[in-house]
This record gives C-alpha cells, structure tokens and sequence, in this order.
C-alpha cells in the first residue's frame, strides 16, 4: 500500500478556497531567498541562506497544500467562535509571485471583540482526529512536537554550536486604503506566549516587518504566562476588530497579503566550499530526519514517521531505515550511543511483542511475523481510514500486511543487531530483540506456492473488502494480494525490494524458504544489457546497495542464465536514467545533467507515482510529469567515484536552485513546469487545483527518501552499513545457502580404490570405473555451506545373469543401495548408461566428504560406473 494521499486527510485545517483563482503563473520566492559568494575553488557562486522560510506559498498547487507550511506544520483560520469572519486565498497574478490573502468581514455581528486569522505549527500537527477501534474518532494532539527556538536541531550535535532563531521575518502588503494593526503571537504548548503589533500602511509593494520576539521591549505576555522558548508550537497573525484597552481599532472590512514568513537565525547556512564538507552537512540533515519526525507518543516511541507532515502515521519499513540511521548518529558523534542504545531499544521492543500479532484487523502490529505497512500512534495497524463512513470499497483505505516493509525493516533490525555488540545489559537485549523479530517471521506464509515468488501483502478479513485482496489464505482468515482477473499480486519482477526479501527468507533459521525463490522473479525484461525493475524507478535499483555492499557480495546465478552482476547493473540502470534525462526526449523542463533522479515520489497533485525512465522500464509506458526526486540521484553517491562526482554536481545545483532549507537541508522532489503532468496518470483526476502552472518543490520529507540517502552517503564514507550487514550471522547464513552448489558432479576416474578404468564413448569424459564384486570406489569432495542433497549413479552393466546390488555410503554411514539393471548383453550393454532412482536425502554440512560406493554379487561381470551426482533438495 502506498503512502495515502494528502486529500485523504481530514479536513481540520478550517480554510476556505474561492472557486477561481483566476490567470495563475508560477509560485516564485519573493525577493532574495539566498545570497551568494564567490566559490574561489570553481568560480561559481556559493550560496548563503540567511533565512528559516517558514512560509513563501511559492509550491502551494492543490487545496490540500493550502495546509501545511515549510516546517511541516499545518496552517489553518483563527476566528473567534468559530465565526465566518475571515477567508483565505491564493492569489497568484501574471508576472507576480504568488501571495497568501487574508480577507475579513466583521459585520456579521456586533461583537467588538470579534478577531480572525491565521494560524502556523511551527512543528508538524497540532492535532488530528485517528480511530484505535475502526468505530470511535478521537482527536489527538502533539504537544510533544516542539520548536526549540533555543536548540532548533535537538539532540543533533552541530559544527560550531547550536542553532536557533533571533527574530521572526514577515513581508506582507495592505492593498486597501486604510491602516491596518497586525497582532503577532507565539504560543507553547503549555498556554504560554507573546506578541507584538504592527501598523501597516497602504502600500502598493510589500513591506518587511522584523520582530525580534526575545527582548522584552519588543513583545508582551499573553495571559500572565511567558513564552517557554524551548516549547514553541504556534506562530499566530490576527486582526482584531478592536482592543480598546491597547486603543486598536482595524477596518470593518479589509484585506492583508502575506508574501513571506520566516525566522532569522543565530548564522546562516552557507554552502560549504569542501566537497567532504558538502556531504557531511546533507548526511547530517537526512540524519535528522529521524530525530525529528520519529514518534514521541509513548506507546509507539521511535518509529518513524511515513512523512513529516503526518504526525500520526508511522513507517514499518521507514523503520528500516530508522535503526542504522542511530548506528551512523552514534559512530559520527552526532548523538550519544547511550541515546541512540534508548531509542534503537524502544523501536525493537514495540516490534518484538510476541502478543502483538494476530489475524485481528484490529489492535494488531502484524500477523505471522510480518508487519503491517503502517502504524498508528498506538503502535498498532493504522486505522485512519477505517470510519463508518468509508466507502463501502475499503481495498484501498485499509492497511496491508507488507512483505516489502516488513523486509526492510529487517533490514535495519539486523544492523542494530550487528552494531550494538557491548556486553552491557542494554546491547545485549538489543541483539536479543532482534533475532526474536527475525526469527518470528514465518516467510512461507507469503509465498505463493505455484510461482515461488512472494505475495506483495495480505490482509485480515475486512468489515467491507474485495480486490485487491481476494485470494483467500488456508485458515480463511484473510485475504492475498491479487490482481483485477483474480490472479496472485507477487513480488514477480526483479527489484531490489524482492532481492532484500529472498534474502531474508533464505536465511530464516525457523522459517526458510528454498533457495529457488531467488530464481522465481522474472529477470528476462532486458534492456541494452540492464534487467530492468518494472516500474523503472531508480529506487528499485538502489535499496539493496544501501544495506548490502553488492559490488562484493555476488548472488549466484539461475539454471540456464548468465550470472548477473547486481552492482554493476545498477550503475548502468543509473547511467541510462541520466543519460535520458540529459536527451530529455519528452522536452521535460525540469530533466537534465543534475536533475536525473527519476524515482518514486508523491508529484505536484498529491498523487504518489513510480515515476520511471523508459531506457530502464519493463512497463512500455512508465509514469512521468517532468518530477524528479533528489534521492534518486544523492543515492548514487556509494556507487563509486564517477558517481560521488555526478552527485556532487546534483547537490550544488539544488542550492543553486535555492531548494536548500536551513533546518530541513535538501526537499523530496521538484518540478520546473507542473503543466507539463500528465493527465493520464490515475491521481491527476479530481483534485482541487489552486494553480496549474510552474515550478513546484515538495518540502514535506519521507522516511524512506531521506533514510536510503542516508545509508548511501555514510557507506560511501565509511562502509558502516555495509560492514554490519555482512558481518551479521543471519545475512552470512543466507548468503552462504544462496551460494550453495546446486549439484555436485563426481567423477568415478577421479576417485580412489579399486576399479579399472575403461573407455566408453558415451561416457562422461568418454571414461568409466569398473567394480566387480566386492570391490570399493571412494569420492571426495568439498561443501562450502550446509546443504541436504539426494544421490543418484549413472552406471552400465551388461549382464547375463543375477543383478549386483550396488550400495553407498557418506562419511562411512550407509546411505542406501539399489540393484544395478540390465543395460545390454553381449558386451553391447556396457557403452549404455542408466541412472537410479536417486537415494538420501543426507545432510551435508561444510567441510570434507567422502563418498563410497562398492558392488556385490550378481553375474562376476561388475558394474561400470561412469558419476555420481549431488543434486541440492530445493
């Protein structure tokens, strides 16, 4: 299930649209979003940002936008009582940036002390509404979700101290005729605060008005209670019918534009000269999101959000990425590993309780030890959709089992276990945790029996359900992923999402799968010599070198198919995605040389695609609009030094582009020309466009685009993640069974004891061993991984009377014997060759094996024997 749609909210955001906004242009900056220096080492301009932009409403495109600001707070209307006395617009003129328009009507009534506005969270939701039972709506609030404006990074230890905000930035314009007194607060969460007003003249351009909220000649107190400056939460402008005690009076009927918002800091951000430097600040930003935007409610503590918009809903798989993320914090000294020790400990408790999974569609983290694509705050499968008023449809509001996320998560659960090795109590119940996650997942559950490739999810018996997820399971407890004919929704094409899983399936000491399922997903869709992933999103090209260094560790190769090099397949995958970027045969503003990351990504409609390249695409027409995702190039940085390079480029071109913020670093995706989307994509229907022109950068951040980038820079500098996958006896076991002999092919001339050697020229190597009765041959060979294998013998034996019996033995145990058939009379039986039916199974582990094979009785003529064969038990 994909991430759900902005317009899927609810809608406590208490903003009003006009039905026409009229001609709409771009949504620019205002003014200077950056300044610039001389970069002495290219000649070209670094950037400074001297500003926190908390708001411009330069990537405001639908309604639902109209809701969220830049710190991934949501915006909403202030009027007393909930009265109609303010509306709210996006006015967006020819040749003009577009503004943020306040209008109010105080008329309505007599109230003299009536007031309306508009209100910012200066860190993620105030509050929403959820459901833990499918049936009662609650709102819940987040008062946890703070603006330190002392320390605004946290816990995050930054070069040259910490960062925080001096002063608050407006610039704003009164279009009417008559002053206007504008009231600026903020609030905590604990009913402290401060304001100031400004007047504000008629003017035609937009004045800039700085209030510097920390000296007391500049602000009162709001209510007797000061403002605690570590737990801000809300940034307030209101306009007051009148105040009589401050001796303000505002017009009846008027209106305000707002064209930026922003916090000054103690520095700015400047664009670091060092190309070290340069990847260090972006690894430390993507570092942060998962300090940020992970859960603070206690019962679901650490688990990352999907977005950070959306307060209360969680990320399984983001999760995946959330537990190396604490491993890189501590090893780079940006948090301390008793920190990173409480909060990697809490993620796996919550994921480990054994109680927590059932068939239950309620109250349940996962089922069989898979989990559910998302979390509530409850650390419970997500409910948001789940209301009496759902469509009586719910096959796409309610959320599945994952096989993805649940191998992604364990991903990050299995580097906890490998980097947390102290013998101290808390790292020692960190490993302990995650084995029990890894072990409780029962992998066959999820297998689709007659293909071997795995379902992409299940669901519990649903109150209203149909497809997607019909096919019932054994118990008849729910439903398989399937397709619109009925048939099985897999995991059926390469990707790097199917490799991760195989590889965790494999390796399953209580629950494995054969090693044939490597070989189950489709990897004949070529392309100028690339297995291309369906979708021909890079991120299917990438994840898998984000845990595991591929360019080392090879995955063995299929019956009847070259071996594939993974590593070098991604870097030629990434290669053509530039390469037709560069081209840009679609005439896409947005693609170019720095500006190739074709990957999935929510576009500028709120609709979530697989965007994809062609040259790298099984699917003959993959979704594109012109949105490119910074992910999907900055995780290409481990792919070696030409692409540390091209990355490099990318990164400087995105300040350059003036997409770096100063607390949040690099954005998701942008897009120079939303009117280049195409219409033909499935969410481009119905939505509430507020414009339908120019450029637009997603500033809300996700768990899974910031964690890969995150994991791919830090390899690229250290091979962190790498080392603690590979040294993980869990992954070596699989690795090892992944590359385990499928046959072993003995030879009898090769072997040792009796016999005498003859020539036959149908023969393996035209050459066979003959053994009369009573003699012995023994064979030798050597297992590098433990295996179960049955045996079978090609032999000829040209008989005129009672049959040998020919018998074997492993490592001097029997094993089994059979009576060797006629195969010819005359001398004309011995250049014919039969096999047995085959005998074991034996259980061969790692070392050095003999095996013997001796004859008995029959016509004193022997028995030829030409090889003995090993064949793996799947």
């Amino acid at each position: 299930m994909k991430s759900p749609s902005k317009e899927a909210r609810r809608d406590f955001l208490k903003l009003t649209l006009p039905a026409t906004i009229g001609v709409l242009m771009p949504g620019q900056l205002w003014g200077m979003e950056s300044k610039l220096r001389p970069n002495l080492r290219s000649g070209q301009a670094l950037v400074t940002i001297p500003e926190a932009v908390l708001e411009d409403f330069s990537n405001i495109v639908t309604s639902v936008d109209f809701g969220f600001n830049q710190f991934s707070g949501n915006t909403g209307g202030i009027n007393k009582n909930g009265k109609p006395y303010g509306q709210s617009s996006l006015v967006c003129e020819t040749g003009k940036p577009c503004r943020f328009r306040l209008n109010w009507n105080f008329s309505i009534d007599q109230d003299v002390e009536a007031f309306t506005g508009v209100f910012h969270s200066l860190f993620g939701l105030t509050d929403t509404q959820a459901t833990f039972d499918g049936q009662t709506i609650q709102t819940i609030s987040f008062p946890e979700h703070v603006l330190d404006l002392d320390n605004v990074d946290g816990v995050l230890v930054e070069p040259g101290g910490r960062r925080s905000f001096q002063r608050v930035l407006l610039q704003v314009r009164n279009p009417g005729s008559k002053n206007i007194f504008l009231r600026i607060e903020l609030k905590d969460t604990q009913g402290g605060g401060r304001f100031t007003r400004f007047l504000i003249k008629p003017a035609t351009n937009p004045v800039a008005l700085t209030w510097n909220f920390r000296s007391p000649a500049n602000y009162k107190i709001i209510g007797g209670r000061d403002l605690n400056l570590r737990q801000s939460k809300v940034l307030n402008f209101v306009i007051e019918r009148s105040n009589v005690a401050d001796r303000i009076t505002n017009p009846v009927r008027g209106t305000l534009d707002f064209h930026r918002i922003s916090f000054v800091p103690n520095r700015p951000a400047i664009e670091p000269v060092s190309d070290t430097e340069l990847l260090d600040l972006l690894e430390r930003r993507s570092f942060q999101y998962f300090l940020d935007w992970s859960s603070r409610k206690p019962a679901s503590l650490g688990i990352p959000q999907d977005r950070s918009t959306f307060n209360d809903l969680l990320t399984v798989g983001g999760g995946g990425f959330a537990l190396p993320a604490l491993a890189i914090g501590a090893e780079r000294g940006w948090i301390s590993r008793t920190e990173a020790i409480t909060r990697a400990r809490s993620i796996l408790r919550l994921l480990s309780n054994a109680t927590s999974f059932g068939p239950d569609r309620i109250g349940r983290i996962g089922h069989r030890g898979f989990f559910y694509h998302f979390l509530g705050i409850d650390g419970r499968r997500k409910l948001n959709f789940d209301f009496p008023g759902t469509s009586a449809n719910e096959s796409l509001n309610t959320v599945e089992l994952s096989t993805i996320d649940t191998g992604l998560a364990l991903m990050g659960v299995l580097a906890a276990q490998s980097y947390f090795d102290r013998t101290t109590p808390e790292e020692t119940e960190i490993r302990t945790l995650a084995q029990t996650i890894y072990d409780q997942v029962d992998w066959p559950f999820l297998l689709e029996p007659g293909s071997h490739q795995f379902y992409l999810g299940w669901k519990p018996n649903e109150l209203r359900e149909g497809p997607p997820f019909n096919i019932p399971d054994a118990q008849n407890e729910g439903g398989y992923s399937s397709r619109s004919d009925g048939s099985p929704a897999t995991l059926d094409f390469y990707t790097d999402e199917a490799s991760i899983v195989t590889l965790l399936a494999v390796g399953s000491q209580t629950h494995p799968v054969p090693i044939s399922v490597h070989c189950a997903w489709q990897r004949d869709c070529i392309k100028n010599g690339i297995v291309t992933t369906y979708p021909g999103s890079l991120f299917t090209y990438q994840f898998l070198h984000a845990f595991l260094n591929t360019q080392t560790i090879l995955f063995p190769a299929c019956p009847g198919e070259n071996l594939v090099n993974w590593y070098e397949n991604s870097r030629q995958a990434m290669l053509a995605a530039m390469q037709y970027a560069t081209q840009n045969p679609e005439g896409f503003a947005t693609y170019g040389p720095t500006a190739w990351g074709i990957t999935a990504a929510e576009g500028p409609d709120d609709g979530y695609y697989a965007y994809g390249a062609p040259p790298i695409a099984c699917n003959p027409v993959p979704d594109q609009d012109g949105t490119i995702a910074y992910y999907g190039m900055i995780n290409a940085v481990s792919f070696g030094t030409d692409w540390r390079t091209r990355v490099i480029a990318a990164l400087r071109q995105a300040w350059q582009r003036g997409h770096w913020h100063w607390k949040f670093g690099l954005p998701d995706a942008f897009n120079n020309d939303i009117s280049q989307r195409r219409m033909n994509l499935p969410s481009a229907a119905n939505r509430a466009w507020v414009r339908s022109t120019g450029t637009w950068v997603q500033r809300a951040l996700f768990a899974i685009d910031q964690g890969p980038m995150l994991l791919h820079l830090e390899n690229a500098r250290s091979g962190l993640i790498w080392r603690l996958i590979e040294r993980n006896p869990n992954i070596q076991r699989s690795l090892a069974r992944l590359n385990t002999p499928r046959q072993y092919v003995l030879e009898a001339e090769q072997g040792t004891g009796q016999g005498q050697l003859m020539t036959r020229s149908n023969a393996s190597n035209q050459t066979t061993v003959l053994l009369l009765s009573g003699q012995t041959r023994t064979l030798t060979f050597q297992a590098p991984t433990e295996a179960r294998y049955q045996i079978s013998v090609r032999y000829s034996n040209d008989n005129f009377g009672a049959l040998e019996t020919v018998a074997l033995q492993f490592d001097n145990t029997p094993i089994g014997s059979f009576s060797a058939q006629d195969t010819g009379d005359f001398g004309n039986g011995w250049n014919i060759f039969q096999v047995n039916d085959p005998l074991g199974p034996i259980n061969v582990l790692p070392g050095n094996h003999q095996l013997t094979v001796s004859v008995s009785g029959g016509d004193s003529f022997g028995v030829e024997l030409d090889v003995v064969k090993l064949d793996l038990i799947q």
